[in-house]
């Protein structure tokens, strides 16, 4: 697999490390792209579908602050670790001005929520690891046979893709 991060070089501290990295198995053409200076916000596009890859650390707008400044494309994936709580997709959850603007957004741009409603992503019980897509047919499960050993839930996603017809002969 090829790595893709927004960080080019890092040291090994907390300071300086990718907070995002983005996977694409090799020879699959592919190109990785950041917004700014950030180590929270990555973009990857391959097989005709951008992979857009978010952390968003609890109680900063920063992350969320860089994709409001970014048009999603007509296959567009968005995931990742939004530590923020909603109603739409944590049932009960007082909502905060992060959840508020994730909301917008989606929104704004037609991006449905992918992660099931109310089925946990953390072990303490929260539902912020969020999957959007305006691609239809698309589905995210949480799989817990494929624990990883972190504190979050994997989740998987289904994308339809179409085959690339070849090209044609003369």
């Amino acid at each position: 697999y090829a790595l893709y991060t927004p960080a080019r070089t890092w040291i090994e501290d907390a300071a300086t490390h990718p907070r995002v990295a983005t996977y694409v198995r090799n020879g699959m053409a592919a190109g990785g792209y950041t917004l700014d200076d950030t180590r929270d916000l990555l973009w990857v596009k391959t097989q005709g579908v951008t992979f857009v890859n978010i952390y968003r650390r609890s109680n900063d707008i920063s992350a969320l602050e860089l994709l409001q400044n970014w048009q999603p494309t007509a296959r567009t994936l968005l995931a990742g670790d939004f530590n923020a709580k909603h109603h739409s997709w944590q049932p009960g959850a007082e909502t905060s001005e992060g959840a508020m603007r994730i909301v917008d957004y989606v929104t704004e741009h037609s991006l449905d929520l992918l992660t099931a409603p109310g089925v946990p992503t953390h072990n303490c019980g929260n539902t912020i690891d969020l999957t959007f897509s305006n691609i239809p047919l698309c589905s995210t499960r949480t799989a817990p046979e494929a624990d990883c050993g972190s504190d979050h839930q994997v989740c998987i996603t289904d994308i339809p893709i179409q085959p690339v017809e070849p090209p044609r002969r003369r």
